[in-house]
């Protein structure tokens, strides 16, 4: 009979008790990616954050939490029929065998991760309750919560850490260099919490600053979570304080002003652009079922990123033989309803923060519960990242537009053999260029200009459709050069020997061996001065002793060696 004399400030405390213990209650015994401790909870006060901050993540990941999907398999091999999924690795955009492609039908990525009805239904009713919560909570996106979480319009972000900043003293001036003023954002994972030299000295003089996790996000997120790869760019653009962002990785070498990236109808018009990578899409049809999207399993409207050519352009397949064919033989990402190919490069990506919140909110859901579900249902194959998707994935789900560039990112064979460089090296193509040839090329289809309906022989995928975008203009605008990893690493590059050859070069973009003389150019610069050269702290934390003085003498012959 004590209840009724609790007064207003007991019954507060009641009802934050007990909402305390429904969460906490609905916290999985798997093991999950992300847990909220009841002990966590109760200090999720973080000195210097401010207090809609701390608000918005601890509603985002109640949320999370109490909308996780249920009952998941004791082993995912549970969830594959051995005998019919012939998908065993990834596919190359270049694949041109029907035998091969197949295995990214409807049909067999249906076998590679297949849910049963009760799955899907508890799938979809925990996926559908978040997405409601979502809307509640940041559908109309508080003013004093956005201008907390983004006070800036817009800038580029990066990640550092490790290689990652040491990659970063070459590929930050290679952007001044190319026209870029805008500020930049170098977020650090929560294991780095002291790059001084790098944060003080070097980055301020290119209108850039540091931002590390560990400061940024409350100590109970920080606490709980296991920080891998996926999660770590999961966070990267909520801890960005830009509205609008240019991510780039470090080994990203601009080759235009990328700035004006910003500008181009294709993200002014949807908020969202992303990069193809080099291979085909994997998603299994289950996702689609969880979302409530439908793929119309009669009706192919691409091939890869050719979304202009009628399919009687390149297939001959009886007309009887063509429902068949769409479920069992045509890659199902090619029909419509379905995230076109190829897959999503995870390297760069452009996003209004403000137009695509609720996007960043379900992908990190997707990244949350990557391990359990997400990750293989996007892509079931061996060797390959699900959580690549995770973005894209999420603005399917919602139905928000986004441009995903139709030009496959083209090899640049050349460079330093057998140096650090000696992998593949890749040029990726400015949105704006693709998005007004793309328009072009279209309004040609229009007018009847092209014939893109009579079956064609040589037809291919990339070369056919590239020539019809390109019309014969091989002056194509590239806005990245993506170099391969280790990225510059001076030990790296102390302890190989190096032979060096010309670039063969067909495509009119910067000489690669140009593009690597300018980056250790830039590396010289600031580690071999002779008054206070910078010294980062996987130089100081390195197992084998930099011999700086030595080193610094290598890399001026490396740059002697690459003048052309």
């Amino acid at each position: 009979m004590w209840v009724p004399f609790l007064g207003r400030a007991g019954w507060k405390l009641l009802l934050a008790i007990v909402g305390l213990v429904y969460v906490v209650s609905r916290v999985p015994r798997e093991n999950s990616n992300f847990l909220i401790k009841e002990s966590i909870v109760e200090t999720a006060d973080v000195e210097g954050l401010d207090a809609a901050v701390e608000q918005f993540y601890l509603d985002l990941f109640r949320s999370i939490n109490q909308y996780r999907p249920m009952n998941p398999p004791a082993k995912k091999q549970k969830l594959v029929f051995k005998d019919k999924c012939t998908l065993v690795a990834p596919i190359s955009v270049e694949e041109t065998s029907d035998d091969t492609l197949k295995q990214l039908s409807y049909m067999t990525l249906d076998y590679c991760f297949h849910l049963s009805p009760t799955q899907t239904n508890n799938l979809k009713t925990a996926h559908n309750g978040y997405c409601r919560r979502v809307e509640t909570l940041f559908g109309s996106l508080d003013e004093y919560l956005r201008d907390s979480l983004m006070p800036r319009y817009k800038g580029i972000v990066t990640l550092g850490g490790n290689e990652r900043t040491l990659s970063l003293l070459a590929s930050i001036p290679r952007l001044r260099k190319m026209g870029s003023t805008l500020p930049i954002e170098v977020i650090f994972p929560p294991y780095v919490s002291n790059e001084d030299k790098f944060c003080d000295d070097f980055l301020p003089r290119y209108n850039g600053k540091c931002i590390y996790m560990s400061k940024a996000l409350p100590e109970y997120v920080l606490k709980a979570h296991k920080f891998d790869e996926k999660m770590i760019r999961m966070f990267t653009p909520l801890v960005s304080t830009f509205k609008s962002i240019l991510y780039m990785e470090s080994n990203d070498f601009a080759n235009t002003n990328v700035d004006k990236a910003f500008d181009s109808k294709s993200f002014t018009d949807t908020g969202l652009v992303l990069w193809p990578g080099r291979s085909r899409r994997s998603t299994s049809p289950a996702f689609y079922q969880i979302v409530n999207r439908k793929i119309d399993l009669n009706n192919r409207t691409r091939n890869l990123a050719d979304d202009v050519s009628r399919p009687t352009r390149y297939t001959s397949q009886a007309l009887e033989n063509i429902q068949f064919n769409l479920l069992a033989h045509t890659p199902m990402h090619d029909l419509d309803g379905a995230i076109p190919d190829a897959v999503t490069h995870v390297g760069h990506y452009m996003i209004d923060k403000q137009k695509h919140f609720k996007t960043l909110m379900l992908a990190m859901y997707y990244a949350v519960h990557g391990e359990m579900w997400f990750d293989m249902m996007f892509a079931p194959e061996k060797g390959s990242s699900g959580y690549r998707e995770n973005i894209v994935a999420a603005a399917h789900a919602l139905e928000l537009s986004y441009y995903q560039v139709h030009l496959i990112p083209r090899s640049m064979r050349g460079g330093s053999k057998d140096t650090l460089q000696s992998g593949e090296t890749f040029m990726h193509f400015d949105p704006d260029f693709d998005y007004r040839k793309h328009q072009a090329l279209a309004d040609k289809v229009k007018s009847k200009l092209i014939d893109v309906h009579s079956f064609d022989r040589k037809y291919t995928a990339i070369r056919t459709f590239e020539k019809d975008l390109l019309a014969g203009n091989q002056d194509v605008k590239s806005i990245f050069i993506e170099m391969p990893s280790p990225q510059f690493d001076p030990l790296a590059l102390f302890f190989k020997a190096k032979s060096l050859q010309k670039l063969d070069r067909k495509d009119k973009v910067d000489d690669l061996m140009a593009l690597e003389r300018q980056n250790y150019s830039n590396l010289m610069e600031v580690l071999c001065r002779d008054t206070d050269p910078l010294v980062l702290q996987m130089m100081v934390n390195h197992p084998s002793k930099y011999k700086m003085k030595d080193m610094c003498v290598y890399l001026k012959k490396i740059v002697t060696s690459l003048k052309v």
